[in-house]
């Protein structure tokens, strides 16, 4: 089985260099009534610098790192091989209205953003959006990546999931992240923030509320359930 990292890192625009990989391009189509999604990559800030040079690819850039052509026949791909769903990692590629202090150098416009999804459903696919709340992938959020369980950080949670859950139009998912928040996965990172028990669990409630009230379902990495199964299946919000 594929490990959801390599997942990840061969679907990611920059990743991308040739095609989709071929262990997706070989499944059956499903039926129309399931989902058949890829996960695209806007932004790639989602690590923290790191004190050992294996990992010098990652960590942050402060430019949009986006090959549009690339994009575009990633796009086209999809739908050549029957797929109906892209999840779109924004982070801080969008210059949101709320907190334009988070965008990147060349961050596309809400504008852009608005005329891209237009045309990604003309195309046959459902634009779902993702931000990855997790303190391991959380860089995209600048200094306040660095506020966890404040009241500042609540807030500009809550203004970006309102503000990209209306960019999209209320999409029917909205994807949270909230992978590899432990010791282990921020080995290597010079600045490392780990939340557990009833205080992961009180912001993970806290992001899952803020995307019902803005009218979609919460979607999150299920990292947490290999360490703690039973935890997980009898904590999570199953609606």
């Amino acid at each position: 089985m594929m490990l959801r990292r390599s997942f990840i890192k061969q679907l990611s625009v920059a990743g991308l260099l040739t095609t989709i990989p071929e262990i997706l391009l070989s499944m059956a189509t499903p039926a129309d009534k399931k989902i058949w999604a890829c996960l695209l990559h806007l932004s790639f800030n989602m690590w923290e610098e790191y004190s050992s040079p294996k990992n010098t690819e990652r960590g942050f850039h402060p430019d949009l790192r986006l090959s549009e052509s690339l994009w575009n026949d990633a796009l086209k791909k999809m739908v050549s091989e029957g797929m109906n769903m892209v999840v779109i990692d924004l982070g801080d590629s969008i210059r949101y209205e709320s907190h334009p202090e988070i965008a990147v150098r060349n961050a596309w416009s809400v504008t852009k953003l608005r005329n891209e999804l237009n045309k990604i459903r003309k195309m046959g696919l459902e634009p779902i959006p993702k931000l990855n709340f997790s303190a391991a992938h959380d860089t995209w959020l600048k200094d306040y990546s660095r506020m966890l369980t404040t009241e500042e950080y609540y807030t500009v949670c809550s203004d970006l999931i309102n503000e990209v859950s209306a960019l999209f139009d209320k999409p029917r998912f909205f994807h949270l992240g909230m992978n590899d928040e432990n010791a282990e996965s921020q080995a290597d990172y010079n600045y490392v923030v780990v939340r557990k028990n009833d205080v992961w669990w009180g912001d993970l409630y806290f992001m899952i509320a803020q995307v019902e009230k803005a009218g979609a379902r919460p979607w999150v990495w299920s990292d947490y359930a290999w360490q703690y199964p039973d935890l997980f299946y009898n904590s999570m919000p199953n609606r």
